[in-house]
C-alpha cells in the first residue's frame, strides 16, 4: 500500500468519554494520493484501541470506497426529502448531511485490534452513548509512502493532519523494531545522520513537514504549534525585523554618547593625572 520504509508522519492518542457527540463525516487530507498520484504520497492510519470497543462507545465509523471518489455516492435527493419531511432542528440540509450519512459500517474492535485505513476515506468517531461503559482510548499512528529518492518530487498530502512532535519526525516504520538498540534522536527529525535500512529509503522529516504550511492557506504544522502557517511565520519575521529595527537605531543613537561620555571620562582623568603630575614635580624641585 505505501511502499517499503512506511515515514511515520502522526501519532496522537484521542479519549472518547460518555456523552461525547459524534463527529461530523471528513477525510484526513483535503489535496492527496487520491487525487493527484503522481503528486503526494498516500496515506494510511491504523487505529489500535486500548480496550474492546463497541458501537455504543464510540467506535470510528467508515464509508468503504470513499476515498476514490470525490464526494460519496448516494442518493442525494432522496436523502434531501427525507429531511424535508422529518427532520428538524437544523439550519440547512447540508449541515445536517455532514452528520448523517448512511454509513453503517462501524469498526468495533477488540483491544489491541487494528483497523488499517486511507487517510482519503470518509470516516468519523461516533459518540459514547453507553453510561456502563469505559471511556474509549484509541492510538492513532498515520504513515505515509516515503520518497524514493531525489527523483521522487511527490509530496506529502496536504490537510491538518500531520498531528506528530516535532522531534518524533525522520522515522519510519522500521525504526519501531530498533527503537530500543537505535533510540531516537533529535537530529533524526532534521534528515540528518538519517539511518538508511535495507530499501535505502529515507523518510519525512519535520522539514518537510514545515515546507507544506507554504503550499496552501490552510496548512499548518502541528508538529511546533497548532497555530503556525504561513501567515503566522510572516507575521513573526515582520515582528522580529521590527524590534531589529528598533533594536540597531536605540544602538546607533545612543552610541556616540556613550563615547562621548567616555572619551570626555578619560580627558578628565588625564588632566587630573597630568596636575597631580606638575603638583609633585614642583614640590621635588622646591625641597
Amino acid at each position: 500500500l505505501l511502499g517499503p520504509s512506511a515515514s511515520l508522519v502522526a501519532f496522537s492518542v484521542i479519549t472518547n468519554l460518555y456523552g461525547a457527540k459524534d463527529q461530523n463525516w471528513h477525510w484526513d487530507t483535503v489535496t492527496s494520493h487520491a487525487a493527484y498520484p503522481h503528486d503526494f504520497v498516500p496515506e494510511y492510519t491504523l487505529a489500535i484501541p486500548v480496550q474492546d470497543t463497541t458501537q455504543a462507545m464510540g467506535a470510528t465509523g467508515i464509508c468503504p470506497g470513499t476515498h476514490k471518489c470525490e464526494w460519496p455516492d448516494f442518493n442525494y435527493d432522496e436523502l434531501e426529502r427525507y429531511y424535508e419531511e422529518n427532520i428538524d432542528g437544523w439550519n440547512h440540509f447540508d449541515d445536517w448531511l455532514e452528520y448523517n450519512l448512511p454509513c453503517p459500517l462501524t469498526a468495533a474492535v477488540n483491544a489491541g485490534d487494528g483497523l488499517l485505513y486511507n487517510a482519503d476515506v470518509f470516516h468519523r468517531g461516533n459518540g459514547h452513548t453507553d453510561p456502563n461503559a469505559p471511556e474509549r482510548v484509541v492510538a492513532f499512528l498515520t504513515f505515509a509512502g516515503s520518497p524514493k529518492g531525489p527523483e521522487d518530487k511527490r509530496s506529502l498530502p496536504l490537510g491538518t493532519v500531520h498531528t506528530l512532535r516535532w522531534n518524533s519526525w525522520g522515522h519510519t516504520i522500521d525504526d519501531f523494531s530498533t527503537i530500543q538498540e537505535k533510540p531516537w534522536r533529535v537530529w533524526h527529525a532534521f534528515g540528518l545522520f538519517r539511518s538508511k535500512h535495507d530499501s535505502g529509503i529515507n523518510s519525512w522529516t519535520l522539514l518537510d513537514d514545515i515546507s507544506l504550511i507554504f503550499r496552501s492557506s490552510g496548512e499548518r504544522s502541528h508538529a511546533i504549534s497548532d497555530d503556525f502557517n504561513a501567515e503566522y511565520f510572516n507575521a513573526l519575521v515582520g515582528d522580529v525585523l521590527t524590534y531589529t529595527f528598533i533594536a540597531t537605531g536605540v544602538y546607533l543613537v545612543i552610541t556616540p554618547f556613550f563615547v562621548l561620555l567616555l572619551l570626555l571620562i578619560s580627558m578628565s582623568q588625564d588632566k587630573s593625572t597630568t596636575k597631580t603630575t606638575t603638583e609633585v614635580s614642583k614640590k621635588e624641585k622646591d625641597d
